[in-house]
């Protein structure tokens, strides 16, 4: 079973590889970030197909290296794929704000701004604290807790 689990996984490495002729791919899109002589790697959570969207960005902080970007991009892919928002003939939104810790963990889940009624807005945060841990911050954020601003959008109809 190890085997078998071991070949999936080299597989997956190695044929997209295979298949385009390249040695190998840029860090962005890889998950792949070198600090020096450790080389810090992240899983790729794949992004699901939704009409609706989760935006996820670092509270007053614009540039980002590629692992950090990275990170984002999982914690907003796996955000989506738990949220399941409350029914409505209206677009609608919820921001909220939450701090993660070198671990992953999050707190201090809190609403900053919302279109929506009370209920989507509790399903909303609850969909926040059931997804943690989010998995260990990469070293490239130097600080932990790390504040993080989700928008999640709702597009009815879609």
């Amino acid at each position: 079973m190890r085997f078998v689990r071991a070949l999936a996984i080299l597989s997956l490495v190695f044929l997209p590889v295979a298949m385009t002729g390249c040695k190998s791919r840029p860090a962005a899109e890889t998950g792949v970030a070198t600090t020096g002589e450790k080389v810090e790697t992240m899983e790729t959570i794949p992004a699901p197909k939704s009409p609706h969207r989760v935006m996820a960005a670092v509270a007053g902080n614009d540039s980002l290296s590629p692992l950090q970007l990275q990170y984002l991009v999982n914690m907003q892919n796996k955000l989506l794929t738990a949220w399941r928002p409350v029914p409505s003939d209206k677009q609608y939104s919820v921001t909220c704000e939450f701090n993660v810790t070198r671990p992953g963990f999050c707190s201090n889940v809190q609403v900053v701004a919302a279109s929506a009624n009370q209920r989507s807005i509790e399903k909303t945060l609850d969909t926040v604290r059931m997804q943690a841990p989010f998995g260990a911050l990469p070293s490239d954020f130097k600080e932990a807790p790390v504040t993080f601003r989700c928008d999640f959008v709702y597009n009815p109809g879609k």
